[in-house]
This record gives structure tokens, C-alpha cells and sequence, in this order.
């Protein structure tokens, strides 16, 4: 009876004890977690593109899903302008006056408004009234749209004055998933297995510029640029001109997300997003040729660096106002 008792308080204790060296391990493996993440500063915009090359809305609150933001109907980049002829899309530096075209949302229906044209009103599509289905390119990855109808089309081609030359497409999720982790770019892919992308985004989820980067560029311009002129969907405030190069891990709330690559930049960032006109001297792209190139990155070349580029690791969502943290890292 003795020797019962005597083993029970035996097990007892290294229970106890089991218990509490696990107990101190989660507190300091916790404690080094946190002390990981630095805060980095807050979220000061939320901009969503519903219409590729057009104007963005700027929303309080989004959430962040596996394949992009989302706010209610609202998907970033789920519709776009391509050719009738060969279907290819259609980009800003082709079409500058595209980013005066503004889309706003009222219930399922998407309203387009543009300078000396009625207004457009469409249903968002679904798979129940699939119209004739384009295939398409971006960059080196095929993707699938439904076309929005000859009124659409007709729409876009008088606004852009070239008659029947253009078509507008939707984003079905279930007619385009694209495998971002096989996706073979001329640059180092770091999506990981699953990474997926069913709107018409070009290579990553999400993308990330900081204020004080945008106020810094500024700096050394004549003409002042905005961050529209870069099309980013989560504008921060708070650290350094370009800090951003190093957070590699971000944690906003719930949601958790991992840097691809550094966003480089292209002429579309040289069109005033306020009147679709070329700014002066090619800028902000001649000045950030300037302090912010990295040809030692693979596929970089000439094509200097401004936010990043960013997938998701934890979804969830995220308002204005949020805190950022950051795990410091490698600029790549």
C-alpha cells in the first residue's frame, strides 16, 4: 500500500514537472515570437482595383483570402479590357485613360463611370449565365475570362475612340485558378506549394508600399507623385523611406503574409493617375532609375524598385487604422 502511494507521488510529481518545463518552453518559444515581429506602423489605405487599369476604391476594411482581397462582391482585379482580335490585355501604358474610368459597387451590380460617357451598369456574371469564355495571357500564364456582352465592349471601344476593338472580361474563381507555385517567371518564384490566383492579378495576392517611401521619391521629383501612381493595395504608415525592402513577414491582426520579391515597376507608373496624361520627362521612373535599382536580383534588369510584393500565410482581415509588424530580413 506504502509502495502504491509512494509511485503515485512519484507519477504525481513528474507530471508536475513535465508540465511545468513544457509550460516554460511555450512562454519563452512565445516570447521569442514576439519578439520577431516589430512593429513597424499602421495602415493608413485600403485600395482595392476591381477593373484592371482602372481607378481604385479605397475601402475601410478588406478581407485578406487566399487568392486576394476581397470586400463583400468586391474582388481586386477580377475584371479587364482585352483585344477583340487577339485577347490580350489591355494596360494602362497602352490605354492611358483607363485609370479615369471608376468602378463602384451596388449590390451585385458594377456601375462604370468615365469623363463624357453615360454610364455603364452590369450584373456581375456568374456561371449560370456564362457568356463566350476568352482566353487570354498574363505575362507567360494563361488565363480565363467571360465576356461581359457586346453593350460592355461597345462601351469601352467608343471611350477609348477605337470602335470594336475591345472587349471586357470577368474572372470566374472556378474557370481560373492559376498555380502560382509552377508559375515560371525570369525571376526567383517564391510562392509556395497551393499558391493560387483566380483573378486577373499579374504575379502576387497582395502588394505594399510604405508613406514614407512615396515621400521620399517625392523628394527628388519636380512633380509630385501619389500612391495611386503605383497601384498598391495596402498603403503604411510609419518607419523609413523604404523600409519595406525587408520585411519579409508581416503580421497585421489575424493575417499573416510572406514577401515574394520586391515590386519593380514599369511605364505604367508614369501616368497621372488624376488626368491620364504622361507626367513630364518620364517620371517617377527616370528618378527611381536613379537610387532604386537592383540588377544584382535576377530578372530585374533596368526596372527599378518600389513596395512589394506579398502572399498570404494566414488569412483573415484587416482595417484601416490596424498596426503592422514585421519580421526583419534579406532585401531580395
Amino acid at each position: 500500500m506504502n509502495k502504491m502511494i509512494q509511485d503515485n507521488k512519484q507519477m504525481l510529481v513528474g507530471l508536475t514537472l513535465t508540465s511545468l518545463v513544457k509550460g516554460i518552453s511555450m512562454y519563452f518559444l512565445s516570447k521569442r515570437d514576439k519578439k520577431q515581429y516589430t512593429l513597424v506602423g499602421e495602415i493608413k489605405s485600403l485600395v482595392m482595383y476591381p477593373v484592371k487599369s482602372c481607378k481604385g476604391i479605397y475601402v475601410d476594411n478588406f478581407v485578406c483570402t487566399e487568392t486576394g482581397p476581397q470586400n463583400g462582391v468586391i474582388k481586386d482585379r477580377q475584371w479587364m479590357v482585352v483585344s477583340a482580335e487577339t485577347g490580350q490585355v489591355i494596360r494602362v501604358p497602352q490605354e492611358p485613360k483607363l485609370v479615369l474610368v471608376t468602378p463602384e459597387f451596388h449590390g451585385n451590380t458594377l456601375s462604370l463611370t468615365a469623363p463624357n460617357m453615360d454610364t455603364l451598369l452590369l450584373q456581375i456574371p456568374t456561371l449560370e449565365n456564362v457568356g463566350n469564355i476568352y482566353a487570354t495571357k498574363l505575362w507567360e500564364q494563361t488565363v480565363t475570362g467571360i465576356d461581359c456582352g457586346d453593350k460592355a465592349a461597345q462601351w469601352f471601344s467608343n471611350y477609348l475612340n477605337k470602335p470594336n476593338k475591345y472587349r471586357f472580361v470577368f474572372s470566374v474563381p472556378q474557370l481560373n485558378q492559376r498555380d502560382m507555385h509552377g508559375f515560371e517567371k525570369n525571376y526567383i518564384n517564391r510562392h509556395a506549394p497551393g499558391s493560387k490566383i483566380d483573378t486577373f492579378a499579374d504575379f502576387s495576392q497582395f502588394s505594399l508600399v510604405t508613406t514614407t517611401s512615396i515621400e521620399d521619391l517625392n523628394f527628388h521629383l519636380d512633380t509630385p507623385v501619389q500612391a495611386d501612381n503605383f497601384r498598391m493595395n495596402l498603403i503604411v504608415q510609419g518607419g523609413s523611406a523604404f523600409e519595406e525592402d525587408s520585411w519579409n513577414q508581416i503580421r497585421i491582426a489575424d493575417v499573416e503574409m510572406t514577401k515574394l520579391k520586391l515590386a519593380h515597376r514599369c511605364a505604367e507608373t508614369t501616368i497621372d493617375p488624376k488626368t491620364g496624361e504622361n507626367l513630364p520627362s518620364y517620371e517617377p521612373m527616370k528618378t527611381l532609375r536613379s537610387y532604386r535599382l537592383r540588377s544584382d536580383i535576377k530578372g530585374f534588369g533596368n526596372a527599378p524598385c518600389m513596395g512589394i510584393n506579398l502572399t498570404i500565410t494566414k488569412t483573415g482581415s484587416i482595417h484601416v487604422g490596424d498596426p503592422v509588424y514585421a519580421i526583419i530580413g534579406e532585401k531580395f
